[in-house]
């Protein structure tokens, strides 16, 4: 072990290889969203660890990526989201783009408040604090982790439906107001919400707070309980969670591969046809349809590189047995997972730019409440 590396595990009161391995295995069974074991299970029958990464390095990562970063991050993101939502009821939540974004908009709050919180519960002086009546880790797992990764999903779908939306413009544009209406995109916006937030259910049906001893400190604070088959029914929600990650990624891949390609494959028989009357009008056109295939290039990048780590993780979890909270490979999973983390909530934080640059109206809406600018001046710069 490095000497930085200790010093920062000595600063955080974990001199004891025994106490950082059963407070690693504890806090990361409930940070991944898997069942945590009891304290005395996990001395009783420690884990041998046969990880290249120290958990002291594993813990170090933890503490700087979720306790401090992405807490930063999390911030930035919820005031970029309430900015976001401002704009979109000024200028009015009648479309269905406007009514997407605006959903897509509630969940990354949502999503970056949860962000905040379980950055708070990872703080040190709050993780590792003994005079505290609670443990903030266990706290964390249902009022913090799990409303993030149901929001996180809730953000996934809604990407995928806009990804879906717009594909669906450019392959039958001629029907695609008739297919895709005001009142359809508001079911189908509360449709994912509740799904996801069943999908979440059994987590929340399957523990509770009450009375824990904590070997750790050697008193009983207020933990995660189980009941029993609790552990099972968790299982359900993780099954859940990483097919709906897994498939709006892929949907996300397809959509703007096939919208990307249309596009271009448009504006190529616009110039080769001469579908235009003039020179000029030909490289407006041309121009124009470049513009769109950038944005929505930008748009998937964005989304694919953030979520990127996710999907990665939760394959790895799938494939390799070891590779979980309480294998082998465990240091490596919980770095992986802070990592994850960390992107999801730079995910949120883009989104405004994101906005401003695919909407007219969002942009001129955002000018005019934000910048003072007037309406005729903002139209007559876009």
């Amino acid at each position: 072990m490095s000497s930085d590396v200790k010093d920062v595990t000595q600063f955080f009161g974990l001199l004891s290889p025994t106490n950082v391995s059963t407070e690693a295995i504890v806090f990361n069974a409930n940070l991944s969203g898997q069942a945590a074991a009891a304290p005395q299970d996990i001395v009783a029958a420690p884990i041998v660890n046969g990880d290249i990464i120290s958990e002291d390095t594993s813990l170090l990562m933890q503490t700087v990526l979720v306790g401090v970063i992405s807490g930063i991050i999390g911030v930035i993101g919820t005031v970029v989201n309430i900015l976001d939502i401002c704009v979109f009821l000024k200028q009015g939540v009648t479309d269905s783009v406007t009514i997407s974004l605006f959903s897509l908009a509630i969940a990354e709050l949502g999503s970056d408040v949860a962000m905040v919180w379980l950055s708070i519960c990872f703080n040190p002086w709050l993780r590792f604090s003994i005079d505290l009546s609670f443990d903030s880790i266990d706290i964390q797992y249902t009022t913090a982790c799990w409303p993030h990764i149901c929001l996180a999903r809730v953000t996934s779908w809604i990407t995928a439906y806009i990804s879906f939306e717009r594909c669906l413009c450019v392959v039958l544009p001629l029907n695609v107001k008739q297919i895709i209406t005001p009142q359809r995109t508001t079911g189908i916006m509360i449709t994912i919400y509740f799904a996801m937030m069943l999908s979440v259910s059994p987590v929340y049906y399957a523990t509770s707070f009450g009375p824990t001893f904590k070997p750790k400190i050697n008193r009983t604070v207020i933990g995660l309980i189980y009941i029993p088959g609790g552990p099972a029914l968790i299982k359900i929600s993780n099954t859940v969670a990483l097919f709906t990650q897994v498939s709006s990624f892929f949907i996300v891949i397809i959509c703007t591969v096939t919208l990307s390609q249309n596009l271009m494959m448009k504006a190529r028989w616009r110039m080769d046809a001469g579908n235009v009357n003039a020179a000029g009008g030909k490289a407006t056109s041309m121009e124009r349809d470049q513009k769109v295939v950038k944005m929505v290039t930008f748009i998937a990048t964005i989304f694919l590189l953030c979520f990127t780590p996710c999907v990665f993780h939760l394959l790895m979890e799938l494939f390799i047995p070891q590779y979980s909270v309480a294998g082998q490979f465990r240091n490596s999973y919980v770095i992986c997972w802070s990592f994850m983390k960390t992107f999801e909530a730079v995910n949120s934080c883009l989104s405004i730019f994101v906005y401003y640059n695919m909407s007219s109206k969002f942009r001129a809406v955002f000018l005019q409440m934000f910048c003072g600018k007037s309406a005729d001046l903002v139209k007559q710069k876009l």
